[in-house]
């Protein structure tokens, strides 16, 4: 019986970790086709190796109440404001190369590594969507960040509507502007994972499953697939290459105990309580998180702003660099202009 659940978990996992990056369904062709247009597979391996932190970034690591070690990277001033950006599941600060370096120049630009992500440890509380939220308010609340424009890209969103719920006075005191990118407020599983493999995750409850038959971190096409899914069309193979370095760097342990909780995330009942100047962008292309979840999250936040890009998919960050900086650099903007009593209601 334990030979045959153990098969069982197997093949859910390997299932499980497809769906997890939008499914196995792409073929190597895809790759192939990808790598020729941008560059060879090492011109492109080449480079998104060498995407690491601005040179002149300043690095943190903080300690939080769990005895948590969280890595910090911020470059810039805090005088035209200052952005958050939370990532999501399996990347690292290093997914916001781009924006540390844009965004940096004139704006305090902050990237949190999620704990058992990039150069964080996690603690004695171990993982849990809760326990993200905690994590941001402790470091919202150590580096004395205020009137921030807090970016929460999938589980980084997810993670920002339980802080949002669960530490009213420090987002009243700290934050001032929200972005909700690629990411969803519940029905995660619903809109990924097909109801046959929900009830064999249940019956299994195993968290170890999920990561030890990812592919994503093989080397050559079929890794390389695996993460091209995540994108839309026609995304640069340096892109795709960057991700997928950043991700076979995770951990499998913390990958899948980082996963589960998102399978029952539920922030719905959050949503309406948030009045400050919020923005919901997706890609059309989005296989991960699909435009109706987006639609969802704007239609229950008052006065919030849905933004569509044509084409892009989950890793807009990436895909669609100069929108998304000039969306967040609009958003921190109207937190410069906002009257903070009217940040705090």
């Amino acid at each position: 019986m334990a030979e045959h659940l153990g098969r069982n978990a197997g093949i859910a996992g390997a299932v499980l970790a497809a769906v997890t990056t939008a499914g196995l369904a792409t073929a190597k062709g895809v790759a192939i086709r990808d790598r020729r247009r941008t560059g060879t597979s090492k011109q492109a391996a080449l480079v998104a190796a060498a995407l690491t932190d601005p040179s002149d970034a300043i690095h943190h690591q903080l300690t939080l109440r769990d005895g948590a070690s969280i890595h910090v990277v911020e470059r810039g001033s805090a005088d035209a404001g200052t952005i958050v950006l939370l990532h999501g599941v399996t990347l690292s600060t290093r997914v916001w190369h781009h924006a540390l370096d844009a965004l940096g120049d004139d704006l305090r630009t902050v990237a949190i590594d999620w704990r058992g992500h990039g150069r964080s440890v996690a603690g004695d509380l171990g993982y849990g969507l809760e326990i993200l939220a905690d994590d941001l308010a402790e470091v919202l609340e150590q580096l004395d960040i205020k009137g921030a424009v807090v970016v929460g890209h999938s589980m980084g969103g997810m993670a920002l509507m339980r802080f949002c719920g669960d530490h009213r006075t420090v987002f009243e005191k700290r934050v001032s502007a929200l972005m909700f990118l690629s990411t969803a407020c519940a029905d995660v599983a619903v809109s990924t994972i097909p109801s046959a493999l929900r009830g064999a995750i249940k019956a299994i409850g195993s968290r170890n499953f999920i990561a030890r038959r990812a592919s994503w971190t093989l080397p050559g096409d079929l890794g390389y697939s695996m993460v091209r899914v995540t994108f839309g069309e026609k995304p640069q193979a340096v892109w795709v290459e960057h991700a997928r370095h950043i991700v076979a760097e995770m951990d499998p342990d913390a990958t899948a105990a980082s996963v589960i909780p998102l399978l029952t995330h539920d922030a719905t009942a959050v949503l309406s309580t948030i009045s400050v100047p919020t923005m919901v962008v997706v890609g059309t292309a989005d296989r991960v998180t699909p435009v109706r979840q987006a639609r969802k999250i704007a239609s229950r936040i008052p006065d919030s702003e849905l933004i569509e890009m044509e084409g892009a998919g989950h890793m807009i960050m990436l895909e669609r660099q100069s929108r998304f900086h000039s969306l967040v650099r609009v958003l921190a903007a109207q937190a410069q202009d906002q009257p903070k009593e009217s940040a705090a209601q």
